[in-house]
């Protein structure tokens, strides 16, 4: 009964989301920023230098970007993308292969929408304070959302009708919905944390959607689910989904969880409604945070230390470029990273 009527309050909330959606409409102000099809920035004034298809900040900007070019990178180099409560942060209608990447985008309706977009990625950025959705993606397809994160907004990312995207390695977090989709296929969410989210961590409704390696923590509801056949796990050994309202025993393994030993799944499956359940529900949550132990032999220690030291200084391409060294994930090592070592220094991980 207490789970009917926590679905009746989130359908409430989502009714009305979804209808102030729809009456406020994309409006551009005279300010408005264009990336022409031509490739010209207009206003030219506008704080945005290009070199060949990327186009990137040379300072925080406060007006909406509309891009009506395909096949472009727009990076914020680490600067703003300041709203006051209106529009969308970027506006793409029928666009494809546009990267956003590295920016922050703070206090717009929408953060960025797409609509009627293909194979165009939002990558390493921060995007929060949205009054409706950080992301949204309207009848847009093979879109990739990765390794950003995205809070404190209405609804962290909204899917409708847009099919066979992927969400990947995201923090969703501190949002009332953190993922919706509505009428959507196809599309993958994978490796994120989503937590904190205090009305739903992801909401399904006519929507069919792949669902595994993420951690669910902390959201008032983690999922509901309406009119929807979902798959949350991506079967044996690889497992389902952290789930921090799951507990159980793990002293089974094996594809049926009837076999001696443990394996790191709880042996009982997570169950959200019949037509949906997590058959390998992990015992633990997944570590998506920096990992300070470089060289990966279970310890933060001077060794660690000398891995960055060695890439420090490069950029991908470079011969001694280090992934695992770049630990807050800039595409540079500087001392940012060894300072995240000396953090943990000492550790065991």
């Amino acid at each position: 009964m207490k789970s009917r009527i926590v679905q009746g309050i989130m359908l409430i909330l989502l009714t009305s989301m979804i209808s102030s959606m729809f009456s406020t409409g994309i409006v551009f102000a005279e300010e408005t920023i264009y990336i022409r099809s031509d490739g010209s920035v207009d206003p030219p004034t506008a704080p945005i230098t290009r070199a060949g298809n990327t186009y990137t900040f040379t300072a925080n900007i406060s007006q909406p970007i509309v891009i009506e070019k395909d096949n472009i990178v727009m990076d914020g180099n680490g600067y703003r993308l300041l709203g006051s409560g209106e529009e969308s942060g970027f506006f793409l209608g029928g666009r494809s292969n546009v990267t956003i990447r590295k920016i922050h985008i703070t206090g717009y309706s929408y953060g960025i929408y797409m609509n009627l977009s293909t194979s165009s990625t939002v990558i390493d950025s921060f995007l929060e304070n949205s009054d409706l959705a950080a992301v949204w993606l309207e009848s847009s397809t093979t879109t990739n959302i990765t390794s950003n994160t995205i809070a404190n907004s209405y609804c962290g990312i909204l899917l409708t009708w847009s099919d066979n995207n992927n969400i990947t390695s995201n923090a969703v977090k501190n949002n009332p919905f953190g993922i919706l989709a509505i009428g959507s296929s196809g599309n993958t969410v994978k490796n994120n944390t989503i937590a904190n989210n205090d009305a739903c961590g992801i909401w399904l409704d006519q929507s069919s959607t792949t669902i595994y390696l993420n951690n669910f923590i902390n959201n008032t509801a983690q999922t509901a689910v309406s009119n929807s056949t979902n798959t949350w796990d991506n079967g044996y050994p690889l497992g389902g989904n952290y789930w921090s309202d799951h507990t159980g025993a793990d002293s089974k393994s094996g594809p049926n969880q009837d076999q001696p030993g443990s394996d790191g799944i709880i042996d009982t499956p997570y169950i959200i409604d019949a037509n949906n359940k997590d058959r390998y529900p992990l015992k633990s949550p997944l570590n998506y945070g920096p990992n300070p132990d470089v060289n990966r032999d279970g310890r933060v220690n001077i060794l660690d230390i000398f891995a960055v030291a060695r890439a420090f200084g490069s950029k991908p391409g470079d011969p001694n470029w280090n992934q695992a060294a770049d630990l807050d994930n800039n595409g540079v090592i500087n001392i940012l990273d060894i300072f995240a070592v000396a953090k943990d220094f000492g550790k065991t991980m």
